[in-house]
């Protein structure tokens, strides 16, 4: 599918996640967990296919799919706003709302969340948490700047 949207319909940039089985989601025994979600991506992204797609991601944010790089979640870093307000944790997840973003921020015990401190995080690599991690360790070294602006 990504050499199609790549190739045939020329798409500028692509953005892919995998998928989880978090709670709301319909049929979770098909969901893959995060050994075999790597073990997916290390296979797609063999061959150069990795540089060859227009993907619209970090670097950094592709190893840790591959199983690469190891990140916390920043959920906080791409948030979800709805006529209810922002979501907490994350849009994945339902624990509240909070009425501003600062309230999001300060008023969420992140402490909670993420694989070992909250089971429906167990499996999640979604972008929304792990993205702006990997953004974040981007903007803090000077290696991975320099990599990101040549990827």
């Amino acid at each position: 599918m990504l050499d199609f949207l790549n190739d045939e319909l020329e798409v500028d940039e692509m953005e892919i996640s995998p998928a989880y089985a978090y709670e709301k989601a319909p049929d979770q025994e098909h969901f893959l967990g995060v050994e075999q979600t790597r073990k997916l991506f290390r296979e797609a992204f063999a061959g150069g296919r990795r540089k060859k797609w227009r993907l619209n991601h970090s670097p950094l944010f592709l190893d840790f799919l591959e199983g690469k790089a190891e990140f916390e979640c920043t959920a906080w870093g791409i948030p979800s706003y709805s006529l209810f307000g922002w979501q907490r944790p994350c849009y994945l997840m339902s624990d509240g709302y909070a009425k501003t973003y600062r309230e999001l921020v300060e008023g969420t015990d992140w402490s909670k969340y993420g694989r070992g401190r909250d089971p429906r995080c167990e499996n999640c690599m979604a972008a929304c948490g792990y993205e702006p991690t990997a953004v974040l360790a981007t903007a803090r070294s000077l290696r991975q700047s320099v990599r990101a602006l040549f990827n």
